[in-house]
């Protein structure tokens, strides 16, 4: 929020959560306000809610933890992998 604004009721906003030691499914939460940020009526809140993940995805500090990479032909093995109920990560499969 910019100094000296904040949310009226019935504002929507969303907030980056994740430096506050907690995730965001909550109906109430407190925050510092400098988190938060009122939400563009052309975003849906699911939109808005994805916004502080793409930011962290794009500077590289989020990224994937694959377990196991199969290629297409082994699609049947990838598949009794993940049913076993052992995966620590992604199951990747390759297809090109």
């Amino acid at each position: 929020m910019g100094v000296g604004s904040s949310p009226r009721d019935l504002d929507e906003i969303y907030a980056d959560l994740l430096d506050h030691g907690y995730g965001g499914f909550a109906e109430y939460v407190s925050v510092p306000a400098g988190v938060m940020a009122l939400k563009p009526p052309s975003l849906s809140l699911e939109e808005a809610a994805a916004v502080p993940l793409s930011e962290l995805i794009g500077a590289g500090k989020v990224r994937p933890q694959i377990d196991r990479r199969y290629p297409f032909a082994e699609l049947p093995a990838a598949i009794a992998y993940l049913e076993q109920g052992h995966a620590r990560g992604k199951v990747v499969i390759e297809v090109a």
